[in-house]
């Protein structure tokens, strides 16, 4: 096991490297810098500090982060998408008022999050011995979800009898009530017919409020 103390001495023999790519450390430094800096003032402002107190916080942060290196474990700032709410209420705020960037900054994070959980339904893919090919959804099937939920699926080169396995797949609005339906369709206009199954209670229930028939779904 290596001794602390040699550990910050290796850590001190990379002086070279910060020069040897000197473009590209600069970059990195000032995209930090655009970064932390609407960040800290943000989080000044909750905490009802002067926000210098917050800039001489990065300021330690970076300047340990680049004597020391960090690691993959570390975070030392806002994911992306968190750093663009922050930077939207801080100018918001300025602007306007701080109940205008709070809504901002809610609209802002609720869009965020159903980008990226839009992307996250996925189909597991396999055949019975009958020859239909079973599609196993998993994720949430919602508005912003529906366009990726049908590039799933491909009708004119499946087999006539395809059968989709519901029991890891979430409806969450009438949105997903719609891809469903609009799925049977594309089927039966290629003279092929969808086969639902383990559907949970809730989603046969969501079906039933919506007046969805048994038999569409069913083929």
């Amino acid at each position: 096991m290596r001794h602390p103390t040699a550990i910050i001495i290796h850590e001190f023999e990379f002086p070279e490297q910060w020069f040897s790519n000197a473009r590209q450390n600069f970059l990195a430094g000032l995209t930090a810098s655009f970064a932390l800096v609407p960040e800290c003032i943000a989080f000044a402002l909750v905490a009802q500090v002067n926000p210098l107190m917050g800039l001489y916080g990065a300021v330690f942060i970076c300047t340990i982060t680049a004597l020391f290196g960090g690691r993959p474990a570390m975070i030392s700032g806002a994911a992306g998408s968190m750093a663009l709410v922050i930077v939207a209420v801080t100018v918001t705020t300025v602007l306007t008022d701080l109940a205008t960037a709070v809504l901002c900054g809610i609209v802002i994070a609720a869009l965020n999050f159903a980008w990226q959980h839009a992307r996250e339904i996925r189909a597991d893919i396999a055949e019975n011995q009958a020859g239909e090919k079973i599609y196993t959804p998993h994720g949430t099937l919602f508005f912003a979800s529906t366009t990726h939920f049908q590039e799933l699926f491909r009708p004119q080169t499946d087999p006539v009898c395809v059968v989709l396995d519901c029991r890891y797949l979430h409806l969450a609005d009438h949105s997903a009530i719609a891809a469903l339906e609009s799925l049977c369709e594309r089927y039966g206009k290629a003279g092929k017919r969808v086969r639902v199954t383990h559907l949970s209670q809730r989603n046969q229930s969501l079906l039933e409020r919506a007046g969805v028939g048994a038999a569409l779904l069913q083929g």
